[in-house]
């Protein structure tokens, strides 16, 4: 990792873990919430699927899972061990929950059926290993959904990742597509999510 890449990886987890103890209550946190709802909903997996939730943040995609009656393997990871905390509070046993970077998940090869990531994905500070390593964990068959922040307008990204206490950078629709194709995977739909959202899932062939 380059040493730039350090610093914002640091300057992430370091917001992350001051923002974790107000996280579940800020305003915009109900919009978080709107995604990850339209996401399970088109997601709609076998209520067996083992299923890796990227950037779980307190588990709340989790637990939404949970209260939808899913009884598949369930795991999270998050590179703020205050994040976890909370996460580990609403969860309690149901979800195997890791301290990990996105480049290093602490799976074996073709382990989940199902990864997803809401939200998080303009974080990540080496976009190409990361997306990488979410298709490595994955079945063959799986499927990868990405739902990241996105704008029409490019300027708006720009101020955006300025102003953003950890961002690296707003993808495009067509950047997501060469990430998941580089990574191996066959992207099968991509879809706006409101106004400032979009989707991107991925088949692992």
């Amino acid at each position: 990792m380059a040493m730039d890449d350090g610093r914002k990886l640091k300057r992430t987890r370091a917001f992350f873990n001051l923002w974790a103890t107000a996280y579940d209550y800020f305003p915009l946190i109900l919009w978080l919430h709107s995604v990850q709802k339209k996401v399970l909903r088109i997601m709609d997996p076998p209520w067996k699927a083992a299923i890796l939730d990227i950037g779980t943040g307190t588990g709340s995609a989790i637990h939404m899972l949970i209260q939808r009656g899913h009884r598949g393997k369930l795991a999270g990871v998050d590179l703020s061990p205050r994040m976890l905390e909370r996460a580990r509070r609403k969860l309690g046993k149901r979800a195997e929950l890791h301290l990990a970077d996105v480049t290093k998940l602490p799976f074996k090869a073709g382990s989940f059926d199902i990864v997803m990531s809401t939200e998080a994905f303009h974080h990540f500070t080496r976009p190409e290993k990361a997306t990488r390593e979410m298709a490595r964990v994955l079945k063959k068959g799986g499927r990868l959904y990405v739902a990241d922040v996105n704008f029409f307008f490019r300027p708006k990204a720009w101020l955006f990742e300025k102003v953003e206490p950890g961002c690296v950078h707003i993808y495009t629709g067509d950047e997501m597509r060469r990430l998941f194709e580089k990574a191996g995977l066959a992207v099968t739909t991509q879809r706006r999510l409101g106004l400032l959202a979009i989707l991107t899932i991925g088949k692992k062939r």
